[in-house]
């Protein structure tokens, strides 16, 4: 019998699958509610009236309808993954409990891949900038992706700093964390909060200035790629104990495991298109799949 194939957590075809044959509401790390205050201080830390809230890789967490309660009305939230079937599921489930006709009482539910530039660039020509940033673990399974082939010089830049080229390449392969904190930087609003639970103590060591070796930082250098150290701040890191799971009364309690809660804070430094990237494409309306859209059956 040959060898099981390694799971694949960066790939679609992966989470697709996992989200049509389990379409129960699931929640990693650890039940949803222990992440709200921590949420909720994002929230009153924002000098914005209604902030907006970006759910990356919502999957089916019952989160997303805890993040529901936090915000004055429920289209400020934004539930994105790129599973239809994920988002299927959570829109399904949002309309048999809170049904209305009103737009404005259901969160937004849309596909989006966070790692294609295509997509984020257009997905923010039909949203707002975000104020919080919510990651359940999603920057854990982006980090188990396959590098990231892009064109060079990266589309999504720092505005007014200007960076040379060292190596003359049209494309390139780059860590998928690099690509996931500068995409994630032009859809987020200065001081904006992104709060990441990982299992991971080092998930951001390469935020370090001291760390430029790390595998993030060593995959963009020499390259048109900004250094999304330039886009992020990490504000805080907190400890959480992750909850015992006791299968029988017999079990002897086991050392804590530690699950770390990333506070990252976005820097003013403007996150643009770059002048090379062509009006035609930046011209381009988002294709990505809305779970959520007026006379729209998804059934």
């Amino acid at each position: 019998m040959p060898p099981l194939a390694p799971l694949s957590f960066g790939d679609k075809a992966y989470w697709e699958s996992r989200f049509t044959d389990n379409p129960e509401h699931f929640d990693w790390l650890v039940p949803a509610p222990v992440l709200l205050s921590s949420i909720q201080s994002a929230l009153s830390s924002s000098s914005a009236q209604s902030p907006e809230i970006l759910h990356i890789g919502c999957g089916t967490s019952e989160l997303s309808f805890h993040l529901r309660n936090l915000v004055s009305k429920p289209m400020h939230v934004s539930n994105v993954d790129f599973s239809l079937a994920a988002l299927q599921t959570g829109n399904a489930k949002e309309e048999k409990i809170h049904p209305s006709s009103d737009p404005e009482q259901h969160m937004k539910w849309m596909s989006l891949d966070l790692l294609s530039h295509q997509d984020v660039v257009s997905f923010r020509r039909n949203t707002d900038l975000y104020d919080v940033i919510v990651d359940k673990s999603t920057s854990d399974a982006i980090s188990c992706a396959e590098y990231v082939t892009i064109t060079l010089p990266y589309p999504i830049t720092a505005s007014d700093i200007q960076q040379a080229a060292q190596k003359n390449v049209d494309t390139a392969r780059v860590h998928p964390m690099a690509v996931l904190l500068n995409n994630l930087a032009y859809l987020a609003k200065p001081n904006a909060k992104w709060l990441v639970l990982s299992y991971s103590s080092s998930r951001f060591a390469f935020m370090s200035l001291k760390n430029s070796e790390a595998s993030v930082i060593e995959s963009i250098e020499g390259l048109e790629f900004t250094d999304p150290r330039l886009f992020w701040r990490i504000a805080n890191v907190e400890t959480i104990d992750a909850p015992e799971e006791h299968q029988s009364s017999h079990v002897v309690g086991r050392p804590a495991i530690k699950l770390y809660l990333y506070i990252l804070e976005r820097t003013s430094v403007e996150a643009k298109i770059h002048a090379g990237y062509g009006q035609a494409k930046l011209s381009e309306k988002w294709t990505g799949e809305v779970a959520v859209m007026a006379d729209t059956d998804l059934a």
